[in-house]
């Protein structure tokens, strides 16, 4: 099954978009930002207990996006 939610530019909260996909046990979240919006994304997911695999476009592997997700929330 495909869910699609969305944010506003400048969102920091994501708790609610993301309680909303935890609800639907997805196997993996797309997620095609930037870095700010990613890292908090990635590091509210993981707060709220969704290990699901993350995936997104290149600014996934920037040494920029571990350093500002945090090690543990990008392994």
């Amino acid at each position: 099954m495909l869910s699609v939610e969305v944010y506003a530019a400048g969102d920091t909260n994501f708790r609610a978009v993301l309680i909303n996909f935890k609800g639907k046990n997805p196997e993996v979240l797309y997620v095609p930002d930037y870095y700010e919006e990613v890292r908090l994304i990635i590091r509210q997911a993981r707060e709220l207990g969704l290990n699901v695999p993350i995936l997104g476009g290149d600014v996934y592997k920037s040494p920029k996006s571990l350093e500002l997700a945090g090690k543990d929330a990008l392994n």
